[in-house]
């Protein structure tokens, strides 16, 4: 059952040129990428704590 469900995942999806093909970008999933980014670089500087457990 699982090969036959990858089988018809294979035939039926799109492969990755149709999608960029297909891709138009938007102004809100950039302005949201751009605030995930900027999250993410600003958790960077937080300290935390790391343990070293089993040595």
């Amino acid at each position: 059952m699982p090969a036959l469900l990858a089988w018809l995942l294979m035939l039926l999806a799109k492969n990755s040129i149709q999608l960029r093909n297909e891709f138009t970008p938007k102004p809100w999933i950039a302005a949201a990428a751009a605030m995930m980014f900027i999250c993410c670089a600003l958790q960077l500087q937080k300290v935390s704590e790391f343990l070293y457990f089993n040595f």
